[in-house]
């Protein structure tokens, strides 16, 4: 990893020692792939992700990573609206790990992508097409009501 998003890691460590509510925005792939690695490196508890589909390019390199966590207990359930493309993600064989496809419609049309951890912090873009994100490292209401939302998808997925 460059030096640039090593800075940009501890950076966001920081905010979370710190319980700070700061938001930022996050366009960049190589930074929204640093936030899920901070995600599964910090994560005492859960992950949980919705997303378009577990593309191959951006999610083969957080294998490691996700294992790392499961290792350490932290529980991980992904949902995507389409069929799973990382085969090295889907690989992961664990008791705490869970992977679904949605075959709901509605829940398919949904616009936007999601991922928190624990009840702290989460990474949320508005339009899954454009990949613009709002990220925070310590707000657990929009956190909480994430964790709902997920909750609720995986309710009707």
């Amino acid at each position: 990893m460059n030096e640039d998003l090593e800075v940009y890691k501890e950076n966001m460590k920081k905010l979370y020692e710190l319980e700070a509510s700061d938001q930022f925005s996050n366009s960049n792939t190589a930074h929204a792939r640093a936030i899920l690695e901070t995600f599964f490196e910090l994560a005492k508890d859960k992950v949980c992700i919705f997303c378009e589909s577990l593309h191959a390019e951006f999610y083969d390199s957080l294998k490691d990573d996700i294992q790392a966590a499961l290792a350490r207990g932290v529980k991980i359930e992904i949902i995507s609206q389409e069929e799973a493309c990382s085969i090295k993600v889907c690989e992961i064989k664990d008791k705490n790990f869970a992977i679904s496809k949605t075959e709901n419609q509605g829940v398919r049309d949904l616009d936007f992508n999601f991922a928190v951890m624990d009840n702290t912090s989460f990474r949320f873009e508005d339009n899954k097409e454009n990949h613009k994100a709002t990220v925070s490292m310590y707000d657990e209401k929009i956190t909480g009501d994430l964790i709902k939302h997920f909750n609720s998808i995986k309710a009707l997925a």
